[in-house]
Protein backbone atom coordinates (compact mmCIF):
# COMPACT_ATOMS: atom_id res chain seq x y z
CA UNK A 1 0.00 0.00 0.00
CA UNK A 2 1.09 3.38 -0.84
CA UNK A 3 0.69 6.30 1.32
CA UNK A 4 1.16 10.03 0.04
CA UNK A 5 4.12 11.72 1.38
CA UNK A 6 3.24 13.73 4.60
CA UNK A 7 0.34 11.11 5.85
CA UNK A 8 2.63 9.07 8.17
CA UNK A 9 4.07 9.49 10.97
CA UNK A 10 7.72 9.32 12.57
CA UNK A 11 10.24 10.04 15.66
CA UNK A 12 12.32 11.70 13.41
CA UNK A 13 12.24 14.78 11.73
CA UNK A 14 12.43 14.89 8.10
CA UNK A 15 12.58 18.08 5.80
CA UNK A 16 9.71 18.09 3.37
CA UNK A 17 10.58 17.10 0.39
CA UNK A 18 8.85 18.71 -3.30
CA UNK A 19 10.59 16.25 -5.30
CA UNK A 20 9.52 13.30 -3.01
CA UNK A 21 5.90 14.73 -3.14
CA UNK A 22 6.15 15.23 -7.15
CA UNK A 23 7.85 11.51 -7.95
CA UNK A 24 4.64 9.82 -5.92
CA UNK A 25 2.07 11.95 -7.37
CA UNK A 26 4.10 10.91 -11.18
CA UNK A 27 3.79 7.46 -10.38
CA UNK A 28 0.09 7.52 -9.26
CA UNK A 29 -1.04 9.19 -12.51
CA UNK A 30 1.18 6.75 -14.54
CA UNK A 31 -0.51 3.77 -12.98
CA UNK A 32 -4.20 5.37 -13.85
CA UNK A 33 -2.25 5.95 -17.48
CA UNK A 34 -0.69 2.77 -18.13
CA UNK A 35 -2.13 0.07 -16.10
CA UNK A 36 0.02 -3.10 -15.31
CA UNK A 37 -1.82 -5.53 -16.83
CA UNK A 38 -0.04 -9.16 -17.87
CA UNK A 39 -0.24 -9.68 -21.73
CA UNK A 40 -1.72 -13.00 -21.21
CA UNK A 41 -4.93 -11.36 -19.92
CA UNK A 42 -4.76 -8.84 -22.87
CA UNK A 43 -4.57 -11.24 -25.56
CA UNK A 44 -6.89 -13.82 -24.34
CA UNK A 45 -9.28 -10.98 -24.38
CA UNK A 46 -8.18 -9.31 -27.55
CA UNK A 47 -11.36 -9.82 -29.55
CA UNK A 48 -13.67 -8.63 -27.08
CA UNK A 49 -11.38 -5.39 -26.18
CA UNK A 50 -11.65 -4.69 -29.63
CA UNK A 51 -15.34 -5.37 -30.04
CA UNK A 52 -16.13 -3.32 -27.27
CA UNK A 53 -13.75 -0.31 -28.48
CA UNK A 54 -15.17 -0.04 -32.01
CA UNK A 55 -17.63 2.29 -33.53
CA UNK A 56 -21.34 0.96 -33.79
CA UNK A 57 -22.52 0.68 -37.13
CA UNK A 58 -25.07 3.64 -37.86
CA UNK A 59 -28.20 2.84 -39.96
CA UNK A 60 -27.76 6.30 -42.58
CA UNK A 61 -30.91 6.48 -45.11
CA UNK A 62 -29.79 8.14 -48.18
CA UNK A 63 -30.16 11.84 -48.93
CA UNK A 64 -31.78 12.82 -52.15
CA UNK A 65 -30.20 16.00 -53.32
CA UNK A 66 -31.65 18.27 -56.49
CA UNK A 67 -28.46 19.13 -57.97
CA UNK A 68 -29.73 22.27 -60.35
Amino acid sequence: MNFPPGVTFSTGTRQRSEWREFGFALHQIQNVIEPNLPLTKVLTGWNRLAAGLAERHRNRTAQDRNLN
